[in-house]
């Protein structure tokens, strides 16, 4: 369920207040090996089905033809596929629940490394994605450093 274009079971959010999980879509899809093992797969399950939606609403790579107006014309779709992601991934059994938490609270500044080390979890729960999410681990810790213009 849907009002104003924000899913109803997310808290205070407002539009366009996921920038870690567009960074995570936006470098996924340039991520040939996830892409390969998770364009073949018939997702199940909710947070997977929400990523293929925002995988498939962002402009071609090539940026050629009619990459603007594919832009324009997805970008609603692409809005509402993150956001459906963020109350998939706040919503799924297991996982950390203060990230969980956190997801579901609009304010929230999602840290990039939790919100991946979430995804990874939820395409892994999902038999399906589960090659796809191998394709993203790592041996190691992944930290963030602060943004910078």
């Amino acid at each position: 369920a849907v009002d104003e274009g924000i899913p109803r079971n997310l808290k205070d959010v407002k539009p366009r207040a996921n920038c870690a999980l567009e960074a995570l879509a936006t470098a996924l899809r340039s991520a040939k090996s996830f892409r390969r093992a998770f364009d073949s797969a018939d997702a199940k399950d909710a947070a997977p089905k929400a990523l293929r939606r925002a995988l498939d609403a962002l402009p071609p790579l090539d940026q050629s033809g009619n990459a603007l107006l594919r832009r324009t014309t997805k970008k609603r779709q692409y809005d509402q596929a993150i956001d459906d992601l963020r109350a998939a991934l706040a919503e799924r059994e297991g996982g950390d629940p203060d990230i969980r938490q956190e997801l579901a609270t609009g304010g929230a500044h999602l840290d990039v490394a939790e919100v991946l080390g979430e995804l990874v979890e939820a395409l892994t729960a999902d038999a399906s994605t589960k090659s796809a999410a191998s394709t993203l681990t790592s041996v190691g810790r992944i930290t963030q450093a602060p943004c910078s213009k």
